[in-house]
């Protein structure tokens, strides 16, 4: 699978190798202290913790197993091959450390395209959730052409709520839900047109 000719080599770049999308191009997201990656095989242990913790509450954890968060896992890394799209891992540039996945979801049941995130407690209150889905962000717009995104956030995760309007999305009563896939679960969405490059 090749990249579309529009992508914007600046702020996406083709990568190989080790990538877990290998035997295709692959971008990588810049911004200023972050590197977004497709999400990598060697960060299987960092969110198996995730999601085996408090931490998951809000998106369906903590996960009791390890065979189901490893299937989880693996979900995530062939949404990259089935869509082209996927979450990202985020790294700090300055030291490698891995601060949570943040990036692109539409599985088949779900009713539009999502951009989502899963912090890990050394990201929290340094504004990295921000900047990386920020990023996220533009590259849905700019580069991968959607017209809109939507974030599903659980009504009591008050962290992504505040993060989502600060993205510039606004909670959609209206929007199609999830068909039961989670409960409590609100929509916000974003569209191209209201966002800033």
């Amino acid at each position: 699978m090749q990249l579309p000719d529009h992508v914007d080599s600046s702020n996406r770049t083709p990568v190989s190798g080790e990538a877990p999308t290998q035997g295709f191009a692959s971008p990588t997201l810049h911004t200023e202290r972050l590197m977004l990656v497709p999400i990598r095989s060697c960060d299987y242990v960092p969110y198996r913790a995730f999601i085996m913790s408090d931490r998951a509450r809000y998106i369906g954890g903590p996960f009791e197993d390890q065979g189901r968060a490893w299937r989880t896992f693996a979900l995530m890394i062939g949404h990259w091959h089935l869509r082209g799209f996927g979450l990202f891992s985020v790294i700090m540039r300055a030291n490698d450390q891995l601060m949570g996945f943040i990036g692109n979801w539409w599985p088949v049941d779900f009713p539009e395209r999502e951009i989502g995130w899963m912090l890990l407690t050394p990201a929290e209150g340094k504004s990295i959730a921000f900047e990386a889905a920020r990023e996220v962000q533009r590259d849905s717009f700019h580069t991968l052409g959607w017209p809109t995104a939507v974030s599903y956030i659980h009504r009591e995760n008050t962290r992504s709520i505040r993060l989502a309007k600060r993205l510039g999305a606004v909670r959609d009563t209206n929007a199609a839900g999830l068909a039961g896939l989670r409960s409590g679960v609100s929509t916000y969405a974003a569209g191209h047109v209201t966002q800033k490059p």
